[in-house]
Parts: C-alpha cells; sequence; structure tokens
C-alpha cells in the first residue's frame, strides 16, 4: 500500500480526534448552516428516489441506495469535513435489447477498479480495489433470462406522511423543505420539536429521527475510561433487553401502517457491544424472509444492504431514536435476458459492482471466484419506481499480500446495448481550440498553504492576538487558519449586524472584487455562482479555480472540486473566505483532439453522470433516445472521485447537454480521456 492510500485509511481513523482538535475554528452559525446544506445536498444525492406509479415493465427506468441514519446527526455532519464517503454511488443504466425496449435501470454500486491509476477507460475508475478476479474451477452455466420485479411504494402524498408523522407522537408537525410549486417535492422534512421525519416522497422512502441530545451533548455522554474505552452515563433506571426491543420496533412499526406484510427476519444487535459503538440501544434491522430479495449469503446473519430494508435504532430505555424505511412491495414481473458470468467478471475486473472482504482496504491482490448464484438488488427508473433486478454474487477466496480471506462481489446480470453510440448523440455546438498539450494537476502540499497564512493575515487587515498550530486570531476576533481537509484555508471576520442591504447582483460584484485581490490564488477565477445556503443573514458566492483555463469539476454540488467561497452580509461587509482543494501543476502530457474525442464518444469509450445522479458510469451501459451536445470543452477530474481527497487527476473532454431517456429530458456529461 502506497503512502497516499495509508493517508487515506489514516485519515478515516483519525477523523474523531481531528474534528475534535477543529471544533472552536468551526462554531458559527453560518458554517452550521453551509455544512447543513452541504450535507442534505450529497444526502439526496445519494439516496434512491421512486415513485408509487403504474409499472409499465417497458418504459422505466431506475435510481440509487441509502443507509439509514443510525448514529446521531452531529456525527454525521462531522464526518462530511473530512471524507465524504469510502464507497460511491454509481449508477448503471442498462437498457434490454431484444423486442421490447425498456428504458435505463440505475443501480446504486461502489466503482473501484484494477489498472492504472490515470482513469483509463479500460482500467476503471479508480485505483482503491486492485483486484483481478479469476475463476478457480467451472461455474454452472448462467441462465439466459430472468424475471425483474416491479414494486409499489404504500404512501404517496404529504397527507400520508403527515398522517404518519402524528402516529409517531409529533405534535403540531410542520413542514419543511417542501416546494409550493411542485405538487410532489423530491424531499421535505416534518419537525415537531425534537423530532424530525426526512421524506423522499417520490421512493416512499423515509428518515425518522429523535434528536434528544445536541452534538456537545453526545460527546459528553460518550466519556472515556483511563484506558480508552467508551463508558456509558446511564442514568438510573429500567433497561430492556433484545427480545424487548424486538417488540418495540415491531409495535411502533405496525402503528405507523409500516410493518411488511411479507415474511421478514428481524435481527437486534446491541450497539454497545461493537468495536466502536456510535449510538447507545440496540440495532434493530428487518430484512425479506422470503421473496426474490431474501438474504442468500453464505453469512445467515448478514443483512442484505442492496435489497429491500428497514433499520431502527432503539434506546436502552425503550425509546425510538432513529428510523430507515425502505421497503416497497412486490407488484408485478417481468423476464428480461441476461448478460453471462464471463461479461459479468469482465465488469467487475473493470472496477463496476460491489466488493466485500473483511479488513480489505484496497490493496493488489487476486479474487478466486469459486461459487455464483443470482441474487436481486434494487434498483429504480427515472419516474423513480422501483424494481428488484438479477444481481451475480460472485464467492470465493482474496488472496492478498500473503493472507486469504473470504470475498464476495456483486454485479447487475442485465445486458448491455451493445451497440455503438447507443445514446444517439448529436453535436449541437462549436469544437473547442485544440490544445495540443496541456499539464497534468495534484493537489498541492499543505505546506504550500500553511507558508501564505501570514501574506493572508496581511491582506485582510489582521493584527495578531495570538496563534495555535495553524490557526491564528486576530485582535478583533478575527480568524484566519489552515484548513487540514482540504489543504485550503478559512478566513471569518468580524462580526456585524446590519439592516442595511445591496442587491444579489452587487454581492456578486463585491465578492469577485474581493477574490481578485487575494494575493496567493492557485489559480484564475472562473465565472461565479451563487450558494444557495438558505441563510437570511448572507449572501454566500463560489467562484472556480481555473489552472491553464481549465476548471477542476465533480458531478457532485457546486459541481467544482477547486474552488472558493466569499460569504458576505446583506449590506455587501465581508464575513468569511473559504478557499478549498488548491491544486498545482504537474508535467505536461499530450492531448488529443476534439474531433478525436467525438468519435471515442460514438463509439461508447467515455464514462458519463446523468442530471442529479451522483456518480460516474460506463458509456457502454448507456442507451436513450437523443442526447444533444451543447457544450464540449476541456477538464480535469478526480482519479478518486469517491473520497474527499484524489490521489491524482485526468484531463478530459466533457459532452455536455440535453438527454432524453423515455420521454423524460435531463442533464447529462460524457467524459472522453483527453490524454494521448
Amino acid at each position: 500500500m502506497d503512502n497516499q492510500k495509508r493517508d487515506f485509511i489514516e485519515l478515516e481513523h483519525d477523523m474523531g480526534k481531528k474534528l475534535e482538535s477543529l471544533t472552536d475554528a468551526h462554531v458559527d452559525e453560518e458554517f452550521k448552516n453551509r455544512l447543513w446544506e452541504d450535507l442534505k445536498s450529497r444526502y439526496n444525492e445519494t439516496n434512491p428516489q421512486k415513485t408509487n406509479k403504474t409499472c409499465n415493465i417497458d418504459n422505466k427506468t431506475p435510481k440509487g441506495n441509502k443507509k439509514g441514519l443510525l448514529i446521531k446527526w452531529g456525527s454525521i455532519a462531522a464526518a462530511v469535513l473530512f471524507l465524504s464517503s469510502l464507497f460511491v454511488t454509481t449508477f448503471l443504466p442498462l437498457r434490454k435489447a431484444n423486442d421490447v425496449a425498456m428504458s435505463p435501470l440505475l443501480f446504486p454500486m461502489q466503482a473501484f477498479a484494477a489498472g492504472g491509476s490515470d482513469l483509463s477507460l479500460d482500467a476503471g475508475f479508480d485505483t482503491l480495489r486492485e483486484v483481478k478476479f479469476e475463476v478457480k474451477g467451472d461455474l454452472p452455466k448462467a441462465p439466459q433470462k430472468g424475471q425483474i420485479f416491479c414494486l409499489q411504494n404504500r404512501l404517496t402524498t404529504v397527507d400520508d406522511y403527515m398522517s404518519m408523522a402524528k402516529a409517531i407522537g409529533m405534535k403540531n408537525p410542520e413542514i419543511v423543505g417542501k416546494d409550493p410549486n411542485d405538487s410532489v417535492s423530491q424531499f421535505f422534512s416534518i419537525i415537531s420539536g425534537k423530532h424530525y421525519l426526512m421524506v423522499w416522497p417520490k421512493s416512499g422512502i423515509w428518515d425518522y429521527e429523535y434528536r434528544i441530545y445536541e452534538l456537545n451533548e453526545f460527546e459528553n455522554d460518550l466519556k472515556e475510561d483511563e484506558e480508552g474505552n467508551v463508558k456509558e452515563d446511564m442514568e438510573d433506571g429500567k433497561e430492556i433487553d433484545k427480545e424487548s426491543a424486538k417488540d418495540i420496533a415491531k409495535q411502533w412499526l405496525k402503528k405507523l401502517g409500516q410493518l411488511p406484510n411479507e415474511e421478514y427476519k428481524m435481527t437486534v444487535e446491541d450497539t454497545r457491544d461493537s468495536d466502536i459503538p456510535v449510538a447507545l440501544g440496540f440495532s434493530v434491522v428487518l430484512v425479506p424472509e422470503t421473496g426474490p430479495d431474501a438474504n442468500k449469503s453464505h453469512d445467515a446473519n448478514k443483512p442484505v444492504e442492496m435489497g429491500r430494508q428497514i433499520r431502527m435504532l432503539i434506546g436502552t430505555d425503550g425509546q425510538v431514536i432513529s428510523a430507515s424505511y425502505n421497503w416497497p412491495e412486490l407488484k408485478e414481473t417481468s423476464e428480461i435476458p441476461l448478460a453471462d458470468y464471463d461479461e459479468a467478471i469482465e465488469s467487475l475486473n473493470r472496477g463496476e459492482g460491489r466488493f466485500d472482504a473483511k479488513e480489505y482496504f484496497g490493496e493488489k491482490g487476486v479474487a478466486f471466484i469459486q461459487d455464483v448464484e443470482i441474487g436481486y438488488q434494487l434498483a429504480y427508473s427515472i419516474d423513480y419506481t422501483p424494481y428488484l433486478v438479477p444481481i451475480g454474487i460472485f464467492s470465493g477466496k482474496l488472496t492478498s499480500q500473503g493472507t486469504t480471506k473470504s470475498f464476495t462481489a456483486y454485479i447487475p446480470m442485465l445486458k448491455k446495448p451493445g451497440i455503438k453510440n447507443a445514446a444517439n448523440f448529436e453535436i449541437r455546438t462549436e469544437f473547442p481550440e485544440y490544445l495540443k498539450e496541456a499539464n497534468l494537476i495534484a493537489e498541492r502540499q499543505h505546506s504550500l498553504t500553511q507558508s501564505e497564512l501570514e501574506s493572508l493575515m496581511t491582506f485582510f487587515g489582521m493584527e495578531k492576538k495570538s496563534q495555535e498550530e495553524d490557526l491564528i486570531n486576530g485582535t478583533k476576533g478575527e480568524e484566519l487558519h489552515y484548513t487540514s481537509y482540504d489543504y485550503g484555508w478559512l478566513y471569518r471576520g468580524q462580526k456585524h449586524t446590519t439592516t442595511k442591504q445591496v442587491s444579489e447582483e452587487k454581492a456578486v460584484e463585491i465578492a469577485q472584487d474581493i477574490a481578485k485581490k487575494i494575493p496567493v490564488l492557485p489559480g484564475t477565477l472562473g465565472k461565479p455562482w451563487i450558494y444557495p445556503t438558505g441563510e437570511e443573514e448572507f449572501y454566500t458566492i463560489g467562484l472556480p479555480f481555473l489552472y491553464d483555463g481549465i476548471p477542476v469539476v465533480t458531478p457532485n454540488y457546486p459541481g467544482y472540486v477547486s474552488h472558493i467561497i466569499i460569504s458576505l452580509y446583506k449590506d455587501g461587509t465581508l464575513w468569511s473566505v473559504d478557499s478549498r482543494m488548491h491544486m498545482e501543476a504537474g508535467k505536461k502530457v499530450e492531448l488529443i483532439s476534439p474531433q478525436e474525442a467525438k468519435q471515442k464518444l460514438l463509439e461508447n469509450e467515455y464514462i458519463m453522470t446523468i442530471d442529479d445522479l451522483f456518480g460516474y458510469f460506463y458509456g457502454d451501459r448507456f442507451a436513450a433516445d437523443k442526447s444533444t451536445v451543447t457544450k464540449i470543452e476541456l477538464v480535469y477530474i478526480p482519479c478518486h472521485p469517491e473520497l474527499a481527497r484524489s490521489e491524482e487527476y485526468t484531463l478530459m473532454y466533457r459532452f455536455s447537454g440535453k438527454t432524453i431517456i423515455s420521454g423524460n429530458e435531463m442533464d447529462f456529461a460524457a467524459f472522453v480521456k483527453a490524454q494521448k
């Protein structure tokens, strides 16, 4: 394992200590509001969306997967600062290739690959899963056809969820975040006191939290003894046991009308017995006992995270602390053609699918496949209809660094479109100027940012009062410090109150002027955008950094990896500047022409994102009625898109525009490797 990868793992393990040391530098209302919006945006993107519509098997397409919120909200929010996720959610649109056309089905899965670190299309998305899959012995013949199950949701309207909120015990519940112009919003919350119900109504998915603690209260409850073991600060009183937790979960779901009608298996874990107790109580998980997505794992006690499930956390006093629901009901079924096992293994080798092995952290190895069976995974259509779709479940032994351990790998078994330009691309724009060569980039060393703090302090007119490591405190309450989670820096000015207000246009002009005058920017500035924080006290404006005129982009909001964010009070007075993910130039490389990139696009040699579906997928998985390209540009993208940090970045041509799938028009971006 190289030093960079080891740093990623150590970063995750040390996250709690780092957060604790940064608390004083980050606690303010503007920061918390911005963090909330950022987290909610990411959370929406990584959760499946579905709706209770007629299941027309020949005219659909699906979305993503989600995990329940089983730890305190503050802990989740803090974690985002350092590591967005160890696993990226990737969506693979697939199309049925016989007489009856099925529009794409979208699958949540990992995208780790064996191969080089330059994002080559034949190697996958990154190097975190450096595993080569080989067959040991003979596998059974794959079935040529399989069943796809259309599902439906019980609750569909706002009134349905308001009734459920009242059944929970929420008094005078208030709806927050619903678009008044949208009869069926994609996300809203229902709030009452410390009860929070987060709803994705098109999906039928919901999360409930009883926020009995604020973050600082939760931290006080997790006290360590002299040996560093976490102890629960319990009040005197009767504690429930596992069997009581089962009964409480069952009755609670029944009261809400959400107890599954199908047979289910319920497991209970005392979280106080786990290695890392993230909450104090009992974790309850319900999964199907029968049906296509019933657990077929060799480990009968292992929950199937790719199928339907309900997760709950019940406190030791019997209080339901949180619940996460994702259990659409079976409705219809249809027969579809399946890929063979050779094609499925090829997909695993290029980084698709999901790979599970205990204590595996990305080391090189060989996974010897000994067995395979067909299971089912949740997938979603563009109109949010849920489906259960066949997947291949491969198992065997992983040999890595002199050790051997069991593994399981999962991959969808639907066939690829099998034709070139299945997306039906049409170019409706001019090609950009051909740059024959350009610099690669890498994340800048943090020592460079540290060395710039004195210059920045002078620019912001700060007089140093004190300094702790990389945090400089000013005499007027200002703060300037190096942000270790992205190797950038953050300045916060004096607190300010005002009744005056400048226009949004004037605020953008002021922000641009401030940004242009900062003496130590890592690149030039691109076009600004308004950052929607939901905060009435501030205007927040973002500007991307360009490196030789080229932006560093991501499919996640706000669309840029390397950028600067400036927050102004409503009267235009500066509040904060947050400069993120600084890059530095590497070696020059030769590039193919935009016209050559177009040819690769038409031959399905690209990776792609659709709308707000978060994550890349391969072009040979995609099919559409029509895809109109309205912009072509040269960009950088991270080679490790699933991590908050990436070892390397790659030059790509981005073809973007509108695609039409089953009558639904969506934004898309297709990326063709630009380096020769």
